[in-house]
């Protein structure tokens, strides 16, 4: 060991030298070592082990889905050509049939094979439309009563399905349906974003022949399909396992910050014990000479200090006792100290210069507010996230250009040069795009027309275009003599604080000099395109849409027809306008009778700007919107289990736990589709919505709020489900609610009263969340009040296990609120 010494007269002092740092390699050692070998151990011995039995567990489920669903559309087959089979009279004629008579408007062909008069059947091919050797085998087997399962056949001039019954009482002869393999192989194109699937048909000889998909690689799930001689394959993709299934890496990067924490630490313990040591030292060597007191970070140098100052204080004597031994005057103590004292005044003097020639900046907030610059601009518009207001006396042509010349510095700011453009189905729509388009041109920001389209479009074209960024002429819900403007710069909406910069922009007159180019784009074909690649449903649906007079009437009718549905679309843009008494309720009223009328299998409303969406069941029960995102969660989680799913404060009491239970996490946002977005990317979510009807997925989609991919999204869950729509809403957890009920106050009131209402003695026994508004939550019950600032209200809804809970709660509610603010008109 090395030693530093220190020769004086009195005594030799010694120092080990690099102590500290040699027990900081010990500690790390002793902290690495068996972080290494665990780490070592996950990864070369039980990761690959663990992940090759999940990716073969995962595999499997997820073959066992697909084979449901073919079993579904088989079932289907067979039934259907029992039902028709029962139809076919014992002298029917002999040959092929007419598929829309008979009520089998999918099939290609239907060949009727009746006995000949020595109750038998020639099936020499080609004579009863038996085209293949399968075909004479399943007809034979059905005229043995064997009820044959289908057969696909893929020789001959085009791949097709079989299907055989025998007809008549007794036996008369038998039916043999053909069908075509499109449906089929459509279940099985491989372009699927989580792998590649294969359906097999087993021979005679043992056999297996492929009849839809096929896969590259080898297969890790497989699974039958009841009622059938197929089987069902899949192999998965790499890279949506890894997005699945936790990558080795992962757990070497877990413990590999573990490793940098505890290092750090180490380190850093040992580097403040150092410091720590030497600011004691300077205080223990600076204190020696005098009484004042010693503060230390150091508990243990509390005895060295004490020694020093007893050494000190014996120094001291000593001087004392020399000097009265030669007759001198012995100095007062304080004496010892004046250069000390000298050096702190100059010390404190400077800084007394220093802070008046440059004194701190003030920390209170100005009393002047932003919004009281400049009252020719109406500041109430520039709401949270968007612009909204009167589209005649507020949204002026003057302001309208304006505010284009803002967004303009806005984007350059952010080295923006392109902008995608849409606008509502609003009669003033066009005369603010107008204006708008010449004010960003003459800023030099290019501009991708997308003409008259529903809001989601417009962020979609973000994700699908040139322009990463858009903005969209809408007043979202409100009446048609509102109208307003929202923006979405790099694909990220506005913030609060990139608002009020706008605001103040707007105000400054804040312009640059430009020449942009416009140039128009057909999103609406090229997003049809991409939702009918994504969705695939197992049997076409009925469903009757109420437009709102909106844009989404534009893109919503040929996009459901589509992805195979029949649609029924009314309220179109051209015919007329929304009433001035309109409100949700009786809209979906409304649209739950025109669903019965119809026999459709729901029916649903879009807001005006497509991005809210409402429905009703096939029997007209209205579906509150926390009902319908548990259905959408719950078949997200299926696929994707142990992912977050986002939700506001106005939801069901019961949608944590009923996430939970599907083996997910629900997590919580205030009542914006703005707040519900940033928790979804805060959390890594893979799908939000707020109870307003904005939903977002992540999961296959964009992270954007789209009314019209969530509708094709629960059309895909319904055309597979084994139950209708009303049979899957009943199977959700019962309680007693209210819709979203509405009382006019300015936002100037909202606020005290709200604040009052959260400290009210009344609610004393229930339990408060204050992340929008005042929820009081009861173990029977709950109520919320809220101040919506697009709406310029209190927003207020209740729920109850029962009636009676119900109305308790509202009662506690009312009598607090009268308490509060007793001019306050209740909706309740």
């Amino acid at each position: 060991m090395k030693e530093i010494r220190n020769q004086s007269a009195d005594v030799d002092i010694t120092a080990a030298k690099g102590v500290l740092g040699k027990l900081g390699v010990r500690a790390l050692a002793i902290a690495l070592v068996p972080a290494v070998l665990v780490t070592t151990w996950i990864v070369v011995l039980r990761e690959p082990l663990v992940r090759q039995d999940a990716s073969v567990e995962v595999s499997t489920v997820v073959a066992t889905a697909r084979a449901q669903l073919v079993s579904h559309y088989v079932s289907d087959l067979l039934r259907r050509t029992e039902v028709l089979a029962t139809t076919i009279p014992n002298d029917a004629t002999v040959g092929p049939a007419d598929p829309f008579r008979y009520g089998f408007a999918d099939a290609a062909a239907i060949h009727i094979i009746p006995l000949d008069e020595m109750g038998t059947i020639d099936l020499a091919p080609g004579v009863q439309g038996v085209s293949s050797h399968i075909g004479v085998d399943i007809v034979r087997r059905a005229f043995n009563g064997d009820n044959p399962q289908p057969e696909a056949v893929l020789s001959g001039a085009a791949p097709h399905l079989l299907v055989a019954r025998p007809y008549g009482t007794p036996a008369a002869g038998v039916v043999l349906v053909e069908l075509p393999h499109s449906r089929l192989s459509g279940l099985f194109k491989n372009d699927f974003p989580e792998g590649e699937y294969q359906l097999s048909q087993g021979l005679g000889r043992g056999g297996e022949q492929i009849i839809a998909g096929g896969v590259s690689t080898q297969s890790l799930g497989s699974a039958t399909v009841s009622g059938t001689g197929w089987r069902v394959e899949f192999s998965p993709r790499g890279t949506w396992l890894d997005r699945l299934l936790q990558p080795w890496w992962v757990l070497v990067l877990g413990m590999l910050t573990v490793i940098i924490g505890v290092s750090a630490a180490i380190t850093t313990t040992l580097l403040s014990i150092q410091r720590l040591l030497k600011r004691d030292a300077a205080t223990i060597e600076a204190a020696a000479e005098g009484r004042s007191v010693v503060h230390l970070q150091l508990s243990d140098l509390v005895g060295v200090a004490r020694q020093m100052r007893q050494l000190g204080a014996r120094k001291r004597q000593k001087v004392a006792d020399r000097l009265r031994a030669k007759g001198d005057t012995v100095p007062p103590e304080s004496h010892f100290h004046a250069a000390s004292a000298t050096i702190g005044n100059a010390v404190e003097k400077a800084a007394d210069n220093e802070e008046a020639s440059e004194p701190l900046p003030s920390l209170e907030p100005s009393d002047e507010s932003i919004d009281n610059e400049d009252d020719a601009i109406p500041a109430h518009i520039f709401m949270a996230d968007c612009i909204r207001g009167d589209a005649d006396a507020e949204l002026t042509d003057e302001l309208v250009e304006q505010i284009g010349f803002a967004l303009a510095v806005l984007a350059n700011r952010q080295n923006i040069e392109v902008l995608a453009l849409g606008y509502d189905a609003r009669p003033s729509s066009k005369r603010i795009r107008t204006t708008l388009i010449k004010a960003l041109l003459a800023s030099g920001i290019d501009v991708v027309e997308l003409g008259s389209v529903a809001t989601p479009l417009a962020h979609y074209a973000t994700h699908n275009s040139a322009a990463k960024s858009c903005v969209m002429i809408t007043g979202g819900h409100c009446s048609s003599g509102t109208n307003g403007l929202k923006f979405s710069f790099n694909q990220q909406p506005p913030t609060a604080d990139d608002m009020q910069s706008l605001l103040s922009l707007v105000r400054e007159g804040a312009r640059i000099q430009g020449v942009g180019r416009t140039s128009k784009e057909d999103i609406v074909s090229h997003y049809i395109d991409k939702i009918s690649r994504d969705i695939s449903l197992a049997l076409p649906l009925r469903l009757v849409i109420d437009c709102d007079f909106g844009s989404s009437a534009r893109i919503a009718p040929a996009l459901f027809e589509a992805i195979d549905c029949e649609v029924i679309s009314y309220n179109h843009p051209g015919d007329g306008e929304r009433d001035q008494d309109w409100q949700l309720i009786t809209a979906l009223n409304n649209l739950g009778a025109k669903v019965r009328d119809s026999g459709a299998d729901l029916g649903v409303l879009f807001d005006s700007d497509g991005d809210r969406l409402h429905t009703v069941t096939e029997t007209g029960r209205l579906v509150d919107t926390d009902q319908l995102f548990m259905l959408l969660a719950q078949d997200v989680l299926e696929r994707n289990p142990g992912v977050d799913a986002v939700y506001d404060v106005t939801f069901s009491k019961h949608f944590s736990g009923f996430i939970a239970r599907q083996g997910g996490r629900a997590v919580q946002a205030a009542c914006s589709v703005a707040a519900v977005r940033e928790r979804l990317l805060a959390s890594n979510a893979l799908l939000g919505s707020d109870f307003a009807g904005h939903m977002i997925f992540a999961d296959r989609w964009y992270n954007f709020d789209d009314a019209l991919y969530a509708l094709a999204r629960l059309l895909e869950l319904l055309s597979a489900a084994t139950s209708s729509y009303e049979g899957l809403v009943g199977t959700l957890p019962k309680t007693v609610a209210t819709p979203e009920l509405y009382a006019s106050l300015s936002a100037v009131t909202a606020s005290p009263l709200l604040s009052k209402l959260a400290e009210s003695e009344i609610f004393s026994d229930a339990r408060l969340t204050t992340v929008d508004g005042v929820r009081v939550d009861y173990t029977d019950g709950w109520g919320l009040i809220r101040y919506a600032e697009s709406d310029n209200a209190l927003v207020l809804r209740f729920e109850g296990d029962d009636v009676a809970s119900l109305e308790r709660v509202q009662a506690v509610f009312r009598e607090a609120l009268r308490g509060i603010a007793p001019a306050l008109s209740l909706p309740f």
